[in-house]
């Protein structure tokens, strides 16, 4: 409804404002004018204490842009605490662009090496001081991982799509589905990690469309479209009795007919009876009018104590209520 956040009244200058009201003030501006934003942050942050420092740069993961570089950078070699320096660094590693990144790309660039019958080889790298600064570790938490090894999949975990395109000297959405197939570092890799941290809508629906299993749907759901979700096949054995977080895109738009399907799917796989009433209400949000038949198809193909049927019966009833809302708003435009 477009209405202002809840004790926002949108007339409050930096100066006066609480610690709570800056953040707001400055999320609104990185959503309006990002470089506003950038520019009031740039002014004021040397005032604030190291706690809110870091609060604030954390509002310019909205709209984040290579025009943030430059001041981040500033951040992490001048500022006085680790934890805002560790905040700006993990900004500018969500910058596929950034220099931080492009160095990533440089230190693995010709250490990776992969053949159709042998598969992957990894050349030796030595860790120095200054990777220590880039944020990388030099010793795996895991006995059974060689540490050179570690310091290789660390990087291949910070690195974009470019870098595999590259590699694999094919289009994007081939890298995407070769690196899906086959990734390196066995199942130490998190696959997962770069393709969140850039937000790489085409990265993870082509992996998606390559492999869509438990750990991969759970995390990269959230990337896709509407539209694109209707063609991924995700597996919808979990035993988990939720949907998970990332699926109920911020945008509010709502599924298609396929992805609500396979989600209701999934949520009746569990072992665990127990639906709740906010389920329901958010589920409904989100179903198209053509799921509310096979919801009512599944509250009557149990008992009607039945805890699945109780949980479609609301859901339902839910469903009913937003088609009359949206009615009674479209009568009245």
């Amino acid at each position: 409804m477009e209405l202002p956040d809840w004790g926002d009244t949108g007339n409050e200058t930096w100066e006066t404002a609480s610690h709570e009201e800056r953040k707001r003030m400055l999320q609104r501006l990185r959503k309006e004018n990002p470089g506003q934003g950038l520019a009031l942050l740039q002014t004021e942050l040397k005032n604030e204490s190291a706690a809110h420092r870091d609060e604030l740069i954390q509002c310019l993961r909205t709209n984040l842009s290579k025009t943030d570089e430059n001041f981040l950078q500033e951040i992490v070699t001048t500022d006085r605490s680790s934890n805002v320096k560790e905040t700006a660094r993990r900004l500018l590693c969500s910058l596929p662009d950034s220099e931080l990144v492009k160095t990533y790309c440089d230190l693995l660039r010709g250490k990776l090496h992969y053949k159709m019958l042998l598969g992957w080889s990894y050349d030796k790298i030595t860790f120095t001081p200054e990777m220590k600064k880039l944020g990388l570790e030099e010793v795996s938490s895991n006995k059974k991982e060689k540490d050179e090894e570690f310091l290789l999949r660390q990087l291949a975990e910070r690195v974009p799509l470019s870098f595999w395109v590259e590699f694999y000297d094919c289009s994007p959405e081939k890298a995407a589905a070769k690196l899906a197939k086959k990734p390196p570092f066995g199942s130490y890799f998190n696959l997962c990690q770069p393709i969140e941290n850039f937000g790489d809508n085409l990265w993870a629906y082509q992996t998606l469309k390559e492999d869509a299993n438990e750990a991969y749907a759970s995390s990269l759901m959230g990337l896709l479209t509407p539209e694109q979700r209707e063609g991924i096949n995700f597996q919808t054995d979990s035993k988990s009795n939720y949907i998970p977080e990332p699926w109920y895109n911020a945008d509010g738009t709502q599924w298609g007919i396929k992805f609500s399907t396979r989600a209701l799917q999934r949520l009746f796989h569990s072992n665990y009876y127990y639906y709740p009433k906010e389920m329901a209400e958010r589920l409904s949000l989100y179903f198209p009018p053509e799921m509310l038949p096979k919801v009512e198809q599944q509250a009557v193909a149990y008992d009607a104590d039945h805890a699945i049927a109780k949980f479609c019966r609301l859901t339902a009833e839910y469903m009913r209520m937003k088609e009359k809302i949206n009615s009674l708003f479209n009568d009245n435009k």
